[in-house]
């Protein structure tokens, strides 16, 4: 099933139960796009975080997605990797070389 078919079948009304398990299929077959723009952003912030802050950006893509627009995938690792950006800037977090610890 592409990420078209599993936006459109979202949208028709799933229930709880099956709004979890497109999400989930959203999640693994865009597993590339949101651990890409983690390891782009990784010098400044946990992986995790970003990968977690990634997943977060993409159900936020499906709800906001347009087909008129071009592709899913190109969609969402553009809202992906913003959203991360924002994450980042919103956090405050500033990493110091270890030798400015001490």
């Amino acid at each position: 099933m592409t990420n078209e078919e599993i936006i459109i079948r979202i949208r028709s009304g799933a229930t709880d139960q099956e709004y979890k398990h497109y999400i989930a299929m959203l999640v693994k077959q865009n597993h590339g796009i949101i651990a890409d723009a983690a390891n782009k952003l990784k010098l400044y912030a946990e992986y995790d975080d970003l990968y977690q802050e990634g997943c977060i950006a993409l159900m936020d893509a499906v709800s906001r997605y347009e087909p008129e627009s071009g592709t899913f995938c190109g969609y969402a690792a553009k809202c992906i990797y913003l959203h991360d950006l924002r994450y980042l800037k919103q956090s405050g977090l500033i990493r110091l070389p270890v030798h400015m610890t001490t």
